[in-house]
């Protein structure tokens, strides 16, 4: 059995990705029969200490949320005496740049977090690394992610890290260079399929009457949707099929551009706002095809593909241009279409095998794997 301490910046329930998602790994490792314990180092949710417990998946976590609004000194000398009372074995740090520091300049953190693990092991699953890391970025952007590079490079040497995960090859490849063993661990889906839903789960995703295309979560800027609803427009006049667009999730400007543009070239638009769980799962089993806004060298970073992809939903990338920066050679999704103007209307006829997804079971075991080979 493995006593396993998850560092994170935030833990509010439903209001961040990585306290989710990190609720969900450590609900597994529980159900596995490890000791698992969750600290916030900076939960902008809070302005006192919270200390209690969360659940996933219908298991209890102890956790220990301290705000950011305490000094550095005073919120890191908290989360060692509760490190040390817990005595792990491992300390996981999930690291978002953004997360520790608002301008994500994470000076300090390295040293901060050796003084509270002592001679313990590490282990680092890297989020998000630098801003600037594309093509397209400003020169601001460009040099501030210099800056972050160079504290992500400072806190690997400082902490020496026996095992060190991402979720995609770019951020793979980017980080070699501060540690040669990085690996890559998937990402679950951030919705349930639940089970009522495995008939439609496991139908083909031929085109029937109506083509159903779906969004849920966050919309990113700069997708060219007015092309994209131009093409589904003329592929439904040749074809005589018919096109729908649902929208999942809270209001949002990219959210409402995209409806406009939809309902400009006379596409049915279905505005559902926030919904459970359940629902979510119902609407992307219903669904046709998936959409994403996330960047296609980025997609394996993203839960919500994922989550489309877990209920078998062939995925398209509708995102601003976004090219890396550096000359890595990517083996990027295969199945997942990245949309270019005259591109779409060949995928949309063709037959899609279903994409490969990862359970949660799954990833765990490949999380324990790599730390008991460490």
């Amino acid at each position: 059995m493995l006593n396993i301490v998850f560092l994170c910046p935030s833990l509010e329930p439903g209001r961040d990705g990585v306290g989710d998602y990190t609720r969900q790994l450590a609900s597994e490792l529980i159900l596995q029969g490890h000791q698992v314990s969750l600290v916030a180092l900076n939960d902008k949710a809070l302005t006192d200490e919270c200390m209690g417990v969360q659940t996933a998946n219908g298991v209890s976590i102890p956790v220990l949320r301290i705000p950011a609004i305490w000094s550095s000194k005073q919120r890191f000398e908290r989360a060692k005496k509760w490190v040390d009372t817990i005595e792990p074995d491992w300390l996981s740090l999930q690291y978002v740049p953004f997360g520790f520091h608002n301008k994500g300049l994470t000076f300090g953190l390295g040293n901060y977090l050796k003084q509270l693990g002592c001679d313990r092991k590490w282990h680092i699953m890297f989020h998000e690394l630098w801003v600037g890391m594309e093509q397209e970025a400003s020169f601001k952007h460009k040099i501030w992610g210099l800056l972050q590079e160079a504290l992500v490079y400072a806190l690997l040497t400082k902490l020496d890290p026996s095992v060190v995960h991402t979720h995609t090859q770019l951020y793979q490849l980017s980080i070699a260079k501060g540690n040669s063993n990085v690996a890559i661990l998937p990402l679950p889906s951030n919705i349930p399929v639940y089970s009522y839903n495995n008939q439609l789960l496991h139908k083909d995703k031929k085109l029937e009457s109506t083509i159903s295309f779906v969004i849920f979560g966050s919309v990113h800027h700069g997708a060219p949707v007015k092309e994209f609803a131009s093409e589904v427009s003329h592929f439904c006049k040749s074809t005589g099929l018919l096109a729908e667009l649902v929208l999942i999730g809270k209001y949002s400007v990219e959210q409402q551009r995209w409806k406009k543009a939809w309902l400009d070239q006379a596409l049915s638009v279905i505005d559902t706002g926030e919904q459970p769980a359940t629902k979510v799962s119902e609407a992307l089993s219903n669904a046709t095809f998936g959409i994403t806004t996330t960047p296609f060298a980025l997609v394996d970073k993203s839960s919500v593909v994922a989550t489309m992809k877990a209920h078998g939903l062939p995925v398209i990338c509708v995102s601003r241009p976004w090219k890396p920066r550096n000359s890595f050679i990517l083996k990027l999704p295969t199945g997942i279409l990245d949309y270019q103007v005259g591109n779409l209307k060949q995928y949309l006829l063709t037959q899609h095998s279903e994409l490969k997804s990862y359970k949660l079971v799954e990833i765990v075991t490949q999380f324990l794997h790599d730390l008991h080979n460490n």
